[in-house]
């Protein structure tokens, strides 16, 4: 499986067709549309115009939430855009973090999120869904349409116009504990992990995906293991430690959101990521300079993202390739720093290139070793 490399876009649908359009310029595989409905438009409308102006680049949601919309509606948008892109579209879905927080909601429950993506899945395969009101109404705030008295009335639903000519939409789930992984294994096309750079944490991570597909019966090589990962190419790595702080601090957050510390691997930052959970401002998600950030130390920052020279970011990230990440999803500098738009070219230009070669190089040189031992058993 080739290694894939997408983006996140913000702004105006003016400005996420333009930021769209320079991606597939620059050779990056897709491009992400965060939900927020505070903060940011419509991210199935921004992708559905984006697809018109491109041809090769790809579109997923970076990632959708539950609340403001029912698994129905979520599948519906999620359709269209396929439709307009021609393929081109996947659902990344998550409990929902700052989009969520801003409207006043914590991430929806684990058994919630469960139902609605099991129905999501229903849906985007054209299948019939009984009605649910917890998932598909207000749970209790909206009556039951029996309630109207009707002769008849639908006690299911479907996409009855579902676009037979194209693939189903994949799902792939956010995950950083081990309980949503093994959902996600389960449940999803994919995985969208945000644990960091750390080869230990992610091939811990990706062992709890197979050994989740095996116990479900499912092929676990049939899987996309995609992870965000914050990466600065620099010359000067404290620079590059500074402008990728912001990102470090919000995703590191994951591991403690709730409190408690909780996934492989992180027994030696305890502390830190208890410093995140206790000192977070959603004022400051993603943003250089705000209390959570001034938790990280230089030695967790190298550790948790990628940064510095071009060449030593291209040799980590084929390390991870090396795993079994089949999908980056490069978070840029933070809020509040300076020269994204430069770092994404110099990522475009000197780090994706160079890890497709190492990790050609690579699986090469494994399927070269395997062949030879096969040969000589």
């Amino acid at each position: 499986m080739t290694v894939e490399f997408w983006t996140p876009a913000l702004g105006l649908p003016r400005d996420f067709i333009r930021r769209a359009v320079a991606a597939e310029a620059e050779g990056w595989d897709g491009v992400l549309a965060p939900e927020s409905p505070k903060a940011s438009p419509d991210p199935f409308i921004d992708m559905a115009l984006a697809a018109r102006e491109t041809t090769t680049v790809k579109f997923s949601t970076g990632v959708a939430i539950p609340v403001p919309r029912i698994a129905i509606s979520m599948a519906a948008a999620a359709a269209t855009v396929q439709d307009v892109s021609d393929g081109r579209f996947a659902i990344g879905i998550g409990r929902g973090d700052s989009g969520q927080a801003h409207l006043g909601m914590a991430p929806v429950p684990v058994a919630y999120f469960e139902r609605y993506v099991t129905r999501l899945q229903a849906y985007l395969r054209g299948e019939t869904v009984p009605h649910d009101l917890q998932i598909d109404g207000a749970g209790g705030q909206i009556p039951p349409v029996e309630r109207l008295g009707m002769v008849d009335y639908p006690a299911s639903s479907r996409l009855a116009w579902l676009p037979k000519h194209l693939p189903k939409v994949p799902v792939s789930i956010a995950a950083t504990g081990s309980r949503m992984i093994r959902l996600a294994a389960r449940l999803g096309d994919g995985v969208l992990l945000a644990v960091g750079a750390e080869p230990e944490r992610l091939g811990a991570c990706i062992s709890v995906i197979r050994e989740a597909r095996i116990a479900a019966g499912l092929d676990p090589n049939g899987f996309t293991v995609g992870a965000y990962v914050a990466v600065v190419p620099h010359h000067d790595r404290a620079k590059a430690r500074r402008m990728a702080s912001g990102n470090v601090a919000s995703f590191a957050r994951f591991t403690a959101m709730h409190g408690q510390v909780t996934g492989a691997g992180v027994e030696g930052d305890h502390s830190i990521y208890k410093a995140l959970h206790n000192s977070y401002t959603m004022r400051g998600h993603m943003r250089d300079g705000s209390p959570q950030s001034a938790e990280l130390t230089d030695e967790f920052i190298d550790r948790f993202a990628i940064v510095g020279p071009a060449e030593e970011c291209a040799r980590r990230l084929v390390e991870l390739a090396g795993l079994g990440v089949h999908k980056f999803i490069v978070a840029p500098p933070g809020f509040g720093t300076d020269g994204a738009d430069l770092v994404r070219r110099e990522i475009a230009q000197e780090v994706i290139p160079a890890v497709r070669e190492g990790h050609r190089a690579s699986t090469h040189r494994a399927m070269t070793s395997y062949n030879g031992r096969t040969q000589l058993a």
